[in-house]
C-alpha cells in the first residue's frame, strides 16, 4: 500500500494515524456516506468515510487534525482507504499540508512556503502563515488566476505571480524589518482575488470594493492580532493591506516598502504578458 510518510503512526494493525488536511468532502446523505481527500506534503489518499462533516463540526473541508484510517484493498487490487476517526488539530497549519500537486504550476506550493519561512519576525511570519491557511484562502489560492484576461490569467496564475513578487523582495537589498514587511505585504496583496471571480467574470463584490477590499476584510482578524503582539508591524501592514499607503499615508515606512512592492507587482505582470507575447 506505500509507506505513510509525514509520521503516520500505526496505533493497531491495520489502523493508522495520519496528520493531514481534508479536501473535497463529497458526502451523500442518503447513503450515509462519503468520499474526501486527505494530503500532506508527501501523499495523497483517497478516501471513504461514513463521517458525517455536518455531525462533526470541526470535521469539514480545510480541516487539519489527525485522520484513523484502515487501508484495504478493492476487487481490483487497488489500495482503497477508510477514515474511521478525525481528530481537528488547530495548531496544524494547512499551509504545511497542502501537497505539492495542488497548484497546476510545478514548484509553486513549495516555492510559497519556503519564501513565508524567509520571514524573520516570528509575530509576522505566524500571520502569513495563518492567512495562507484560512478556509476561504486555501480552498482556491492555488489554483486562482491572477486576471481574467490580462497577466497571470491562467489556473495557478495567483500563486504565481505572488511568488515572482515575493521571490524580488526576498532578493533585494533591503534592510530585515523592511523586508519582512514587504514579504509579508508581496505574500498577501492580492490574496482577496481568491473571491473575486466567479463564472469567468469579477464578482459584484469586487466591482464594489476591489479584491484589495475583499481581501482586508479576510485578513482583519489576522491583522488586528498582529497589531495587539506588535503594534509598529501591525499598524504597517495594516497601512500596506488596506490601501492607505498610497492615498493618504503621511508614514514614510509604509510608502517606502509599498512603492517597492507595487513596482515588482508590476514588473511580475509585464514580464509575464511579455512571456505570453
Amino acid at each position: 500500500l506505500g509507506s505513510l510518510s509525514m509520521n503516520a503512526e500505526q496505533i493497531a494493525p491495520q489502523e493508522w494515524v495520519i496528520p493531514a488536511l481534508v479536501n473535497h468532502i463529497d458526502w451523500d446523505a442518503e447513503a450515509g456516506f462519503g468520499k474526501l481527500q486527505l494530503s500532506n506534503p508527501d501523499q495523497k489518499w483517497q478516501c471513504h468515510t461514513f463521517l458525517e462533516p455536518c455531525t462533526y463540526t470541526e470535521f469539514r473541508a480545510e480541516s487539519t487534525g489527525f485522520a484513523r484510517v484502515i487501508p484495504s484493498v478493492n476487487t481490483a487490487n487497488k489500495p482503497i482507504y477508510l477514515m474511521v476517526g478525525f481528530k481537528p488539530d488547530p495548531s496544524m497549519k494547512a499551509l504545511y499540508y497542502v501537497h505539492a500537486d495542488f497548484c497546476p504550476i510545478d514548484g509553486i506550493v513549495d516555492q510559497v512556503r519556503a519564501l513565508v519561512q524567509c520571514i524573520h519576525h516570528e509575530g509576522l511570519r505566524e500571520m502569513v502563515e495563518d492567512a495562507l491557511s484560512l478556509q476561504a484562502v486555501n480552498r482556491y489560492f492555488w489554483t486562482c488566476p491572477a486576471s481574467i484576461r490580462d497577466h497571470h490569467c491562467t489556473a495557478g496564475g495567483l500563486a504565481q505571480h505572488t511568488v515572482e513578487v515575493a521571490t524580488m523582495i526576498a532578493c533585494s537589498d533591503m534592510d530585515i524589518p523592511d523586508k519582512d514587511i514587504g514579504l509579508a505585504f508581496a505574500l498577501l496583496h492580492d490574496i482577496g482575488k481568491v473571491q473575486s471571480y466567479e463564472h469567468g467574470e469579477v464578482t459584484p463584490e469586487a466591482r464594489t470594493i476591489g479584491h484589495e477590499g475583499i481581501g482586508f476584510n479576510l485578513l482583519e482578524p489576522l491583522l488586528e492580532k498582529l497589531k495587539q503582539d506588535d503594534e509598529s508591524y501591525g499598524n504597517t501592514l495594516i497601512e500596506l493591506l488596506n490601501g492607505t499607503w498610497s492615498r493618504t499615508t503621511k508614514n514614510r515606512r509604509p510608502l517606502a516598502i509599498g512603492r517597492v512592492v507595487n513596482a515588482f507587482d508590476q514588473l511580475s505582470c509585464e514580464r509575464n504578458l511579455i512571456r505570453r507575447g
